[in-house]
């Protein structure tokens, strides 16, 4: 009887398949780029019946458990530099902003799901994502697209996001045991939190999407390294030598007791060991083709493939510095504690004209004046707008704007800053709140943008007057209570009526 539900399991796990691929790239000023790619891919008859052999199964119980169709999960740290290293990698559509940010296509009931959804993926990845409530969560019409394929049950798209949120090891962890060999084998075995989250810019996805018959799950994990940094053997920093700093003469200032350093021009080889701390264990043996490891120069692409035993290899610094072609940065501008002014800026370098959607989720505390909003150099040709509602929503800004080429575009808009309740101040309420970083889809091309998160100072209370109140209050009911205490239960005698205590008797009796 158990014979026919085996041959059943094997039948479904048969179209199981697995990848794994690792980029490099070095960048400018002694930078170095890594792409980690693990991508796995299950039959949906298997998927439905919850056969699992690499498709991870804690997280597709979840999707299935919530009715999930497409999901988008994003850890981001760090900054990309655009003016130096140029493009973002994957065209940025496995980058998020700065904190976690989910995007899903989830079935009705829509509230329900979703609250499930963002629960299950909190306690997998060690995250806080039950905190992205119907507050932080917005509905785009236009900046995501579906990456699906084929024909599905009506679905409806939500988006939100937790700027404050600090990616650390206990992330990674839960992220690399949903790979096949839990970073024991392949090129998982690189990723050692000490040198991830020492990047300067370090972003972790999960992808997951149906592709007709078949669901595929994607795990990426990009970095930005620096090499002199990674590769030096004491952790704590340490000036150089006198003897061995060169520089520049040209300078009017240079003095025998003043340097301005000069840039390192020399190209120094490093290796992977001494990047990451640890060589490639090996291939992983569950792909039925070599994982690969591709190294991407100025002038040449070299292609390696893992083999038995343990892998390393050399890594030249030879980077020019690029320039991106599109860039985007945003402001909050003014001063004072009750109004401010949001700025925009949008750099086409492109010798073509450029069509973007441009969404900006804003939090309720933050409200917009839209009839302010003024855009200078670019065609506005659909604009979306919900508004928020005091501690149910927040705002959602989109718009479809047309950039002519090489073209500056200002966008701005004014906005008012809420007073909060006493309760929903958080514990470090001078530091500021977190605004969520803007989103810029460029259409047709399917590339994605970023904006850097915006710290936003609202009026905050003195939270010590509670405690002042409280102990001069707490004083003056001491003092009176005392006061009438001592009046209420004090016996008044003739001090002829005060009984004399043994003690003084036989004091008096001992001097006679």
């Amino acid at each position: 009887m158990k014979l026919p539900a085996l041959v059943g399991g094997l039948l479904l796990g048969a179209r199981a398949q697995y990848h794994e691929q690792l980029d490099l790239k070095p960048l400018a000023n002694n930078f170095l780029y890594a792409g980690f790619n693990f991508s796995a891919a299950t039959s949906l008859e298997a998927y439905e019946k919850g056969h699992f052999s690499l498709f991870p199964r804690s997280l597709g119980q979840i999707l299935r458990h919530t009715h999930t169709q497409e999901l988008h999960l994003r850890f981001a740290l760090g900054r990309w530099d655009d003016q130096t290293w140029g493009e973002r990698p994957r065209r940025g559509r496995r980058e998020g902003g700065t904190g976690v940010e989910l995007w899903a296509w989830v079935e009705d009931p829509l509230d329900e799901n979703w609250t499930a959804l963002v629960n299950g993926l909190s306690g997998l990845f060690c995250a806080s994502l039950n905190f992205i409530k119907r507050t932080k969560t917005s509905a785009p019409l236009w900046a995501f697209e579906r990456e699906s394929v084929g024909d599905f049950a009506e679905a409806d798209l939500l988006h939100g996001m937790l700027p404050r949120e600090v990616v650390c090891t206990e992330n990674l962890t839960p992220f690399v045991k949903l790979l096949p060999c839990h970073g024991k084998a392949g090129i998982g075995s690189l990723l050692d939190g000490h040198k991830v989250f020492d990047a300067n810019w370090q972003t972790m996805s999960v992808r997951v999407r149906r592709v007709g018959e078949t669901v595929e799950v994607e795990q990426t994990v990009d970095l930005v390294i620096d090499l002199e940094r990674s590769a030096r053997p004491d952790r704590i920093p340490t000036p150089p030598p006198l003897e061995e700093i060169q520089c520049d003469e040209t300078k009017k200032y240079h003095q025998h007791d003043t340097c301005f350093p000069l840039k390192k021009t020399a190209d120094v080889a490093y290796n992977l060991s001494s990047v990451f701390g640890r060589s490639i264990h090996g291939n992983c043996h569950l792909n039925p083709v070599d994982d690969d490891v591709t190294l991407e120069l100025p002038d040449e692409t070299k292609r390696f493939t893992l083999a038995e035993g343990d892998f390393d290899m050399e890594i030249p610094v030879k980077a020019k510095e690029e320039m991106p072609g599109f860039y985007a940065s945003r402001q909050l501008t003014g001063y004072g504690q009750e109004k401010g002014r949001m700025h925009t800026t949008l750099y086409n370098f492109q010798p073509h004209e450029q069509r973007l959607v441009y969404l900006e989720p804003l939090p309720w505390f933050l409200r917009p004046y839209i009839h302010t909003l003024e855009v200078k150099g670019a065609t506005v040709e659909t604009t979306a707008y919900t508004p928020a509602v005091d501690r149910q929503r927040g705002t959602t800004l989109e718009l479809v704007l047309l950039v002519p080429p090489l073209t500056n575009v200002s966008m701005t808009y004014d906005v008012e800053k809420a007073i909060l309740r006493y309760t929903e101040y958080p514990p470090d309420a001078n530091r500021g709140f977190d605004v969520p970083s803007a989103v810029v889809h460029l259409v047709p091309e399917g590339r994605y943008l970023r904006t850097t998160p915006l710290l936003l100072s609202l009026p905050t209370p003195d939270f010590s007057m509670p405690y002042n109140v409280i102990i001069l209050t707490s004083t003056v009911i001491a003092l009176g209570f005392g006061s009438v205490f001592n009046l209420l239960v004090r016996r008044l005698v003739l001090p002829e009526e005060v009984p004399r205590s043994q003690l003084k008797q036989r004091l008096q009796r001992f001097r006679k």
